[in-house]
């Protein structure tokens, strides 16, 4: 995030503020929904190792990676 408010010439803080206000979400919120639906693709269509998932996506851990998606989904990566 502190990225893209840098490429736009803004403070961090008024970007976070921007984006919720444009979108109703948090900016974080937005980054692990989207890493939690290219887990769930990965997982359903191209038969990936959680494990595999789980370092791709940035997690250190695949522990918190399957906590982080059960959070999400409301089921575990290995319930695909």
């Amino acid at each position: 995030m502190q990225e893209v408010a840098e490429f736009l010439g803004i403070s961090y803080s008024y970007f976070s503020k921007l984006y919720k206000e444009e979108t109703g979400q948090s900016f974080r919120d937005y980054q692990i929904k989207r890493k939690m639906d290219i887990a769930r693709d990965l997982l359903q269509n191209r038969n990936f190792k959680i494990r595999e998932v789980s370092s791709l996506l940035g997690y250190s851990y695949p522990k918190h990676f399957a906590r982080a998606f059960k959070k999400h989904f409301g089921y575990t990566p290995s319930e695909i």
